[in-house]
């Protein structure tokens, strides 16, 4: 990652050191290569840090997950966590003994609460601040006021096609909120997406999530790209893969506990009547969006952008 992507403010900063202050386990969750790692090491330089990604730690740990924590200081900054999922529990047993707060600082590129059997290992005893990739905002290092912006009526309800400013809009869109594929022009950042996820769907989808069949999974990630911000129907999707409704299910708890995709609470107001609250929209990053499928149609690119919207806009709320 560029020194300049890896410097650029993080408001997220502010909740971390709060939640280090008074609770013994912190979580920072999200997908690789947002930028947790460099959110840590900028937060708490002198505290050690082991990355369980490296052979070493990760096989040790695997090994005897109780006897690693105990060659560690008490103060501590455990890199990639989901690697080696047996430690939480190994790290439950030490905060019963020791609870003073900040502790563990954890970071994962899965989400732990989804992880099988480990959701109430270290119930009351972590907090879990999830980072997204850059805002807006963030990139141009100005304080997010989109929603205020939206509220009070100061935002074009269209952009007219090739102006400068809707260029500019697809521009951004395309690129999306990895620090990375910030640095890179927009064909470059094209590149670094299709590696991007073809590295999560080889490496951890086969070793967090125990998926063999890694390529029906890529072919629902490309469904899931195309259909970005619409109502996600499971049995639509099973039915055009050739998979079970339970098969096509788990592989979508898979993308979610991944953070490669994100489903939402929907509901569909008519003549002031709830229809619905069981649908649910379907969320990938913006750049993952347009670069994980062929070039996108303008229907596509007017779906993305609803996706782009919300990301500007669930940062603060998640």
């Amino acid at each position: 990652m560029s020194d300049s992507a890896a410097l650029l403010p993080r408001p997220l900063r502010r909740a971390v050191e709060a939640a280090l202050a008074d609770t013994p386990v912190v979580a920072v969750l999200g997908p690789r290569q947002v930028g947790k790692s460099t959110l840590v090491r900028e937060l708490a330089p002198d505290r050690p840090f082991y990355d369980l990604d490296v052979a070493a730690f990760g096989e040790t740990a695997t090994a005897d997950p109780a006897g690693f924590l105990e060659g560690l200081p008490a103060v501590v900054t455990l890199d990639e966590v989901q690697r080696v999922p047996e430690l939480l529990r190994a790290i439950k047993v030490s905060v019963d003994r020791d609870r003073r707060p900040g502790r563990f600082l954890l970071t994962g590129s899965a989400n732990l609460l989804l992880l099988p059997h480990l959701s109430d290992s270290l119930a009351g005893r972590m907090e879990v601040i999830h980072l997204h990739p850059l805002t807006e905002a963030e990139k141009e290092r100005a304080p997010g006021r989109f929603l205020e912006t939206f509220l009070a009526g100061g935002l074009q309800p269209e952009i007219r096609p090739e102006t400068a400013t809707s260029l500019a809009l697809v521009r951004r869109i395309l690129t999306g909120g990895f620090p990375e594929a910030c640095t890179r022009t927009a064909s470059r950042a094209r590149v670094w997406h299709q590696q991007y996820l073809r590295a999560i769907l080889e490496r951890d989808v086969r070793e967090v999530a125990k998926v063999r069949d890694v390529h029906e999974l890529g072919r629902l990630l490309k469904m899931l790209a195309n259909q970005s911000a619409s109502l996600l129907n499971v049995s639509n999707l099973s039915r055009d893969l050739g998979l079970s409704r339970a098969t096509a299910n788990h592989y979508i708890e898979v993308l979610e506990r991944l953070f490669l995709i994100r489903q939402l609470d929907f509901t569909d107001f008519t003549a002031g009547t709830t229809v619905s609250r069981t649908n649910r929209l379907s969320r990938l990053s913006s750049g993952w969006s347009m670069m994980s499928g062929e070039f996108p149609s303008n229907s596509r690119i007017g779906r993305t952008a609803v996706h782009f919207w919300l990301a500007e806009r669930l940062p603060d709320t998640l």
